[in-house]
């Protein structure tokens, strides 16, 4: 039996700063007793509620549905789970993410695989009042001449409410995409992608109309994926920065620290012989691009055979 857990305080500091930080007790937010529970995302709106998305597993590799629930008193009690991806066709939905409106309405976008080399981005949302909307939006689609695999897909809104969209295509020509939804015309734009470079973008947080992105970055077809941070505001795309030179393992993170600062970790691969280990490293950026790095930890992460 797989738990579902989630922690409802926040670290005291910023992690940039490695300062020691107190956590509260885990509470179970569901419990699953079929495939699996996988690829977790929260948001806490502004009444303070929090609501928590993931993949359900009903079969592994053929059908996983987008499950959701809320708790309005800091994770103390839960609503009932809700199945919010209508998943007709049993296909493989995967990497959800959740974001909230200065309204409260919920935004919501995930992967979909239907096994015929049918790849598609989805997007659905959820007023204040607990209300899904009725039908599935479709925002992106694979190119049907390539086997191009959408994923990676994240949710940001602006401070005037406008909804940016990103997405990936994760093999073999991985590319940043995005598509902004208007929140006066309440219609999605054009597709475009800010980078020529393959990359994804795997992480995203907000402050006022800019949205802090992380991800990681193949330069030149190289084989080696890098961590990278880059910015939007008000249509324009930040030159990417690269966070090092070394090969990424694992999560790329990004959130605001207590003075607003954007605040990045990610994780980095070293190689010594047949031992693998990830050294998690953070940074922190300030107005003029300054950056500060500190590895707080090293995490085992795979041991071969002798």
């Amino acid at each position: 039996m797989k738990k579902l857990i989630i922690a409802i305080t926040c670290l005291v500091s910023s992690f940039a700063y490695a300062q020691v930080a107190e956590w509260s007790e885990p509470k179970i937010v569901d419990v699953d007793t079929g495939g699996g529970l996988i690829q977790l995302k929260s948001c806490i709106d502004n009444r303070g509620w929090i609501h928590v998305v993931w993949t359900h597993v009903v079969e592994k590799w053929q059908h996983n549905d987008i499950y959701y629930k809320k708790s309005v008193d800091l994770g103390d009690t839960w609503s009932f789970v809700q199945d919010i991806s209508m998943n007709e066709n049993q296909a493989e939905y995967f990497l959800p993410w959740i974001a909230y409106d200065s309204q409260n309405n919920l935004h919501v976008t995930f992967s979909e695989n239907r096994g015929d080399y049918s790849q598609r981005v989805l997007y659905t949302s959820c007023n204040a009042q607990g209300e899904w909307q009725q039908k599935i939006d479709t925002i992106a689609e694979k190119n049907p001449s390539e086997y191009i695999f959408p994923g990676w897909s994240t949710i940001a809104v602006d401070a005037q409410d406008n909804l940016i969209l990103t997405w990936g295509l994760q093999y073999p020509k991985e590319k940043v995409y995005y598509r902004i939804k208007d929140k006066v015309t309440n219609q999605w734009g054009d597709i475009h992608y800010p980078f020529n470079e393959r990359a994804t973008l795997t992480d995203v947080v907000t402050k006022g109309d800019t949205m802090y992105y992380v991800g990681s970055w193949m330069e030149n077809g190289a084989n080696n994926r890098t961590a990278f941070y880059t910015s939007y505001s008000h249509n324009v795309w930040q030159e990417p920065i690269m966070l090092s030179d070394k090969q990424i393992s694992g999560s790329r993170n990004i959130t605001l620290d207590k003075v607003g600062k954007p605040s990045v970790v990610h994780i980095e691969k070293m190689e010594t012989s047949r031992l693998y280990e990830d050294a998690a490293c953070s940074y922190d950026y300030n107005i003029t691009g300054d950056i500060h790095q500190e590895t707080y930890a090293i995490l085992p992460n795979y041991a071969g055979d002798s």
